[in-house]
């Protein structure tokens, strides 16, 4: 999501403003409230008239038809449906109050769905919020780009337009902390909801601020508490918008927040698609193998498309399954759970979605995501079904085959992640000698590889490996790939004053073998012309292998491309096409992992020194923009 702050203060009356009226209600005055959960209000000011009884206001007009002077714009190239599907609203200060459960039930899980707000109020605030984001439409603002209530800039996971109208986001980063010593519990009272640009005052903020710092203090905080992160504060807050003349969809991926929040605030009866999806979690080699670039079509999508189309996720027995709330109830998962939404194909879906924490902009809240990340490896390995497992280890093959620096690198990211997720393998994969003997295979790779190896040993050795792999020997001690494989790779452990390979008797034959005499050199003219035959061959698989590739691999791979992409065509043209075999996940390449992928630094902090240089930036250019208007004769307030 691409965040943006500031704003400008709108016309006397023509903004909303929002008031908070905290307090207890009886608690049976809406379904959905459990034990522990107390039933509070927050009462708007709305852009329209409100309902008067019963608390409702009416269904959204239906769509424009292609003669209407909104569509008209839009067809005309204007790229973006700047005032989405409805009429800008007028001001009338009518009033609506909205319900919400506040607290979380004894015992409950953080990441469980929970029921927020009673289904007229959330059809209610959809609709206030709504309006809201369509009464700043044509209005100028400072340091916004676009001319509408709606955030349609591109957003960082698919570089489609947002479609959201941002209640709150302050962008913090450590030196932002330290500067403005703000207070990560408590969200502003006052001041633009973007503080970056402090300088600046908006009325956003004065129009729905209490309703973040309501949901903030009663709902979403009590949950980071059980998770044990009550120390990151609220990134963002913001409703985004699905429509089938907005956004259409957001591909399958992974927040760089702590924690997630979704409220839906539509009926899901009343659409045709748009549903969100959730995914169990995952080895993050796994997951960054699906994010990653496929080969397959056009090359622009991504793998976990082509492995997890819509028939997946929609059949409710993959690792993928939808998880759409009703209205008024919310969805909680760790941003490290890969997530999306399924193609809208009819009706308007809201959602409220908040972000804790952000690993992108903070170093403290990048190592409390990265905790998070490492305590589920080893849970997601173990309880990986045959189909996942096939896939991942596919992809691990593929792409660390090369031995490069670069493709071991992007597969695990640092050697820690590297030793956890292999050594998790081999434990829970032990007893069954195929997948056991592809793991040590790619165990080898990383051992003796261009890419750390003394790193990934150590951490292997510190996670005991060394009687992993003599587990393994031992176990099965008839399969001379598995015996071969284990003592290769316990011969570059060390275990006292000799390699662990020597102090494993099992190993001893191996050892001998590995140090026998040299063959003869053939000096036959027969041979020196094979040689030569074989070299030119070799040379002209290397010239068609794409980089990243092991060229090795080439001939198999020319043909499992061909089988694959015919699978993916079928995608393209039938939602209800099955995914692509696993064995296609063999085509993955590390150059696959993006313009960054060599540089191996996604698992690193971001640099505080950038961070400030962004903060000043904003500012800066907020500053010019406001120069620029004033000078221009316009109106402009702080």
């Amino acid at each position: 999501m691409a965040r943006r702050a500031g704003g400008r203060r709108g016309r006397a009356g023509a903004a909303l403003a929002l008031s908070l009226a905290l307090g207890s209600a009886a608690a049976g005055a809406a379904a959905g409230g459990g034990g522990g959960q107390e039933l509070k209000s927050v009462t708007l000011k709305t852009c329209v008239p409100a309902p008067r009884s019963p608390p409702a206001l009416p269904a959204p007009p239906p769509l424009p038809s292609a003669s209407s002077p909104f569509l008209s714009r839009f067809f005309a190239g204007s790229g973006l449906l700047d005032q989405a599907d409805t009429e800008v609203p007028s001001a009338s200060g009518g009033q609506v109050e909205v319900h919400y459960w506040a607290g979380l039930p004894e015992g409950a899980d953080p990441e469980g769905d929970a029921v927020i707000f009673p289904d007229k109020d959330a059809e209610v605030l959809a609709r206030v919020l709504d309006d809201w984001a369509h009464e700043f439409s044509g209005k100028r603002r400072a340091n916004w780009n676009d001319q509408s209530g709606w955030d349609t800039s591109e957003d960082s996971v698919d570089g489609a337009s947002q479609w959201q109208t941002m209640i709150y986001s302050h962008g913090r980063d450590e030196d932002d902390e330290l500067r403005t010593a703000y207070n990560p519990y408590h969200v502003p009272t006052d001041g633009a909801p973007g503080y970056r640009n402090h300088h600046q005052r908006s009325s956003n903020w004065e129009s729905v601020g209490p309703l973040a710092a309501a949901l903030h203090r009663d709902v979403f905080l009590p949950r980071m508490k059980t998770a044990g992160h009550e120390d990151v504060p609220m990134h963002s807050f913001f409703m985004r918008k699905y429509s089938p003349l907005s956004r259409t969809t957001i591909r399958a991926h992974q927040d760089t927040t702590i924690m997630t929040f979704n409220i839906a605030l539509s009926d899901r009866s009343t659409t045709k698609g748009g549903n969100l999806f959730v995914c169990d979690k995952l080895p993050q080699s796994y997951a960054d193998m699906l994010t990653s670039n496929s080969v397959l079509g056009d090359g622009k999508g991504s793998w976990f498309e082509s492995l997890y189309p819509e028939s997946e996720y929609t059949s409710g027995k993959g690792v993928c399954k939808l998880a759409q709330a009703p209205r008024g109830s919310m969805v909680s998962h760790f941003g490290a759970r890969f997530h999306g939404v399924q193609p809208i194909r009819e009706g308007t879906r809201f959602s409220l979605i908040a972000f804790y924490g952000d690993s992108n902009s903070s170093p403290s809240d990048f190592h409390k995501r990265m905790d998070v990340i490492r305590r589920f490896q080893d849970d997601s390995i173990k309880l990986m079904p045959d189909r996942e497992v096939d896939a991942w280890m596919h992809g691990l093959q593929s792409a660390s085959a090369d031995g490069t620096k670069e493709g071991h690198c992007c597969v695990f990211g640092d050697a820690p992640m590297a030793a956890l997720q292999l050594s998790s393998a081999l434990k829970h994969f032990m007893g069954n000698a195929g997948r056991i003997t592809q793991f040590l295979e790619v165990v080898e790779e990383f051992c003796t590889g261009d890419w750390l190896p003394e790193d990934v040993r150590q951490e292997l050795a510190d996670r005991g490996a060394v009687e992993l792999l003599r587990q393994a020997r031992e176990l099965h001690l008839g399969n001379e790939n598995i015996g071969q494989l284990s003592c290769s790779i316990l011969s570059f452990f060390s275990c006292g004053s000799q390699s662990c390979a020597e102090g494993t008797p099992s190993c001893s034959g191996y050892a001998e073998a590995s140090v026998g005499p040299e063959e003869e050199e053939d000096e036959d003219e027969d041979d020196g012309e094979e040689d030569l035959e074989r070299e030119e061959s070799e040379k002209d698989i290397v010239n068609r292998t794409p980089r990243g590739m092991n060229w090795e691999l080439t001939p198999v791979m020319e043909g499992l491309y061909k089988d694959c992409g015919a699978y993916q065509a079928e995608i393209k043209r039938n939602t209800s096409a099955w995914p692509v075999p696993t064995e296609c996940l063999g085509l993955l390449r590390w150059v696959d992992y993006g313009p960054d992928a060599a540089q191996c630094g996604k698992m690193l902090p971001p640099d505080l020194a950038d961070s400030q240089t962004v903060v000043e930036e904003a500012q800066k250019l907020s500053r010019e923009a406001v120069a620029k208007a004033r000078a221009g004769g316009e109106p402009q307030e702080l």
